[in-house]
């Protein structure tokens, strides 16, 4: 096919496209119209959407709106992205043949939506009950996240969310606030002096202060998980959505401060992924 990306000219055609595969009742027709003025117009008509920013805003405190977030940005990469994640990946399975679909996240996207932990960490501290404010954190999640997302991306998450009842309510099952977060993944270990050596090189080479941690987490987490680096990763060093899991919590959970959540990252990796990050 000489130019496939004709093949979703408007919204409405991929919607239908993608949905017919599921419950076309989601296109909700009066709400593809709205992606032409602005994105808080189609999420204020969005049933999803409106309740994600309803749950925010009703949030009791700062803690539990960091909760939340990690919930609402795990969902997210887990459906935007190839994560393996159970139910969620039969949609991405069939929006990923829909050529040039523009769902995937950029690189770029994909490091802003990394780094929105490190702003809320900032804005912490410096004023540490900024997100006790309703206000204040609407106008955060949309500022710093939401506005980073196209209305293809917009309206996949809209239809996925909605046809697997979604809940921003239900963060306390995977994200608790403070204690009792259960970790997913096992890191594998080689444990042999040859590799010993390697990762002693590879992580204390340079000075690891503050700025190497944040451009580390970052860098980190592109080569292991997006797509732009599938090409030189061997699959079994991938990330998947149980260690991405335990990524989220460690980045996004703000009793832990900087020194304390590399360390954890550090820990939560294969050996062998360090050694690709470091090459």
């Amino acid at each position: 096919m000489e130019h496939p990306e004709n093949n979703y000219k408007t919204i409405q055609q991929f919607c239908l496209k993608f949905l017919s595969k599921f419950d076309t009742t989601y296109s909700c027709p009066q709400l593809i119209r709205k992606y032409q003025t602005t994105k808080d117009n189609f999420m204020n008509n969005s049933s999803v959407w409106s309740s994600i920013l309803q749950e925010l805003s009703n949030c009791k405190n700062g803690k539990e709106y960091c909760s939340k977030i990690q919930y609402l940005i795990y969902h997210c990469l887990v459906s935007l992205t190839n994560s393996k994640a159970e139910k969620w990946q039969k949609y991405y399975n069939v929006v990923s043949k829909l050529e040039l679909v523009p769902i995937y996240p950029s690189i770029g996207h994909f490091k802003l939506m990394i780094t929105f932990f490190q702003k809320l960490q900032e804005k912490l501290e410096k004023e540490d009950n900024y997100f006790e404010n309703c206000e204040n954190r609407l106008n955060f999640t949309k500022n710093e996240f939401l506005c980073d997302f196209n209305f293809y991306q917009l309206h996949y998450l809209h239809a996925v969310f909605g046809l697997e009842n979604f809940k921003l309510s239900n963060y306390a099952e995977m994200f608790p606030i403070d204690e009792g977060y259960v970790w997913q993944y096992q890191p594998i270990n080689v444990n042999t002096p040859e590799m010993k050596l390697k990762l002693n090189g590879l992580l204390h080479n340079d000075p690891i202060n503050k700025q190497y941690q944040k451009n580390y987490f970052i860098i980190a987490l592109e080569k292991l998980l997006h797509l732009d680096y599938q090409d030189d990763r061997k699959e079994d060093i991938t990330m998947y959505y149980q260690q991405l899991r335990d990524i989220i919590h460690i980045l996004g959970c703000p009793i832990y401060h900087i020194d304390e959540k590399y360390s954890k990252f550090i820990t939560s990796l294969d050996d062998e992924q360090v050694c690709f990050i470091g090459n």
